[in-house]
């Protein structure tokens, strides 16, 4: 699977939540995260996924509990929106 079709897949997946998703539910709901033969190689590829669309200026949230403890990731649909696209 290609990189960007991972990154539409974890975009959808966040943008249909209203609340904070672990990794572990990430993981259901994009393909290319299934596929990952160890934990270890999902958490690497989750996170240079995060960091390639924090680059392109998704505003990927990471939520954390009062103890410091990360609850899980969320990309407001308000913070969120594409450009009008001109010709």
């Amino acid at each position: 699977m290609h990189d960007s079709a991972r990154w539409i897949d974890l975009l959808a997946a966040l943008l249909r939540r209203n609340y904070p998703a672990s990794l572990d539910e990430l993981k259901q709901d994009v393909p290319g995260y299934l596929k990952t033969p160890t934990l270890v190689a999902l958490r690497r590829t989750f996170e240079r996924d995060k960091d390639e669309l924090r680059r392109f200026g998704v505003p990927l949230a990471t939520v954390e509990d009062g103890a410091g403890e990360v609850m899980g990731y969320q990309l407001k649909r308000e913070h969120f929106y594409l450009p009008y696209l001109t010709v």
